[in-house]
């Protein structure tokens, strides 16, 4: 069983996933499949430690956000909110 910080680990992850697939549809109005394939692997993880359907409500809630890719001060990647 995994812990409630394993848990919330494992939650932070699979939102900062969700987060740059939606920087990057909407800062290049495209698709890319590296970002669906991380999801992809993570719900078997989700699945695996019966946490099935908490990937879909984080989904859902960065789905109904808009978010854009940055960098900060010393060039790291960074995403910011603009809507939601």
């Amino acid at each position: 069983m995994l812990s409630k910080e394993d848990k919330e680990k494992l939650h932070k992850i699979y939102r900062d996933i969700c987060i740059a697939q939606n920087a990057y549809k909407y800062d290049v109005g495209g698709y890319l499949d590296s970002y669906e394939q991380r999801k992809i692997a993570l719900r078997d993880v989700f699945w695996a430690f019966d946490m099935a359907g908490e990937e879909f409500e984080i989904e859902d809630e960065v789905r109904s956000q808009i978010w854009t890719r940055t960098s900060d001060e010393m060039g790291r990647i960074k995403y910011e909110k603009l809507e939601g």
